[in-house]
């Protein structure tokens, strides 16, 4: 049964190509044509696209060290922060302590 399918599928397949006009022939240089011009402009696009694909990955990976630059940056002043506050407390505990101290001074 598949043979019998086979054969009769090939048979169409035969017949449908015998079955073109030769106008087809004599205008394939120009489909040709037509053809490589249209590779031609995908080829085109292709290297476009591809261009910009690449430009962004660049500018991508500037913005990646730049975000890591400022997280740098921002850890740092922070850290400068978190030792100003600590140095004014150290500071302002000193002062408290000098002030009872003096007082405990004065008072002998």
């Amino acid at each position: 049964m598949r043979r019998t399918f086979f054969f009769v599928f090939c048979f169409l397949l035969a017949t449908c190509g015998l079955g073109q006009s030769t106008q087809s022939i004599q205008n394939e240089p120009q489909g040709m044509q037509g053809l490589i011009a249209e590779v031609r402009l995908l080829r085109k696009d292709l290297q476009v696209a591809n261009g910009n694909a690449l430009k962004a990955q660049i500018l991508l990976q500037r913005l990646r060290f730049q975000q890591a630059a400022v997280a740098r940056a921002s850890g740092r002043v922070g850290g400068e922060f978190r030792k100003r506050r600590e140095f004014l407390k150290f500071l302002s505990l000193i002062r408290s302590v000098t002030c009872v101290t003096c007082s405990l001074c004065f008072c002998m």
